[in-house]
């Protein structure tokens, strides 16, 4: 896959990365899931569809402050850095920890049954996040690239069984 998908030609070049496509299509689509599911099960989908927005953004921003923690002083210094997230890195923990979080929160400001909302997610969830590992180990095959565009992967060196070959020779 590419990195960059295409480029819309407005304010000097837009530029679409086939990572945030694949997103944004497991957002829409298990979104959508959830929605059917939440019908079939006489619950409201409109609860889904409000609670979706805030879960991902509020994912995409955990994400983001996950990274920043973790490597902050390796390649994150100062707070202009954290805000550059066009530069790669997002942490999946801290997505469901920042998506966990919003949902809860949702909850208590617009309270639903719980265990029907969540039959009506869940499997919504799982295919979002199954297609968003997926798109990204792809990619880091493809490019032989990280996930996190940190340069490329050097395999190590390992002896194939039955030869002699030493690590590093």
């Amino acid at each position: 896959m590419r990195q960059v998908l295409f480029t819309i030609p407005i304010f000097g070049g837009v530029k679409v990365f086939g990572y945030g496509a694949m997103l944004v299509l497991a957002f829409v689509g298990s979104t959508w899931l959830a929605t059917w599911r939440a019908r079939r099960e006489k619950l409201d989908p409109d609860v889904i569809l409000d609670m979706a927005f805030w879960i991902f953004f509020i994912g995409l921003v955990g994400a983001r402050l996950f990274y920043c923690f973790q490597y902050w002083g390796r390649g994150i210094n100062s707070l202009l850095d954290v805000l550059q997230y066009w530069k790669g890195g997002m942490v999946y923990y801290g997505g469901v920890l920042g998506g966990s979080i919003a949902f809860f929160v949702y909850r208590h400001f617009r309270p639903f049954p719980l265990r029907p909302y969540l039959d009506a997610i869940a499997p919504g969830s799982c295919s979002e996040r199954s297609l968003a590992a997926s798109v990204a180990s792809s990619m880091a095959a493809a490019t032989g690239t990280s996930a996190t565009y940190r340069g490329p992967y050097r395999f190590p060196s390992l002896p194939l069984p039955g030869t002699t070959n030493s690590p590093g020779a």
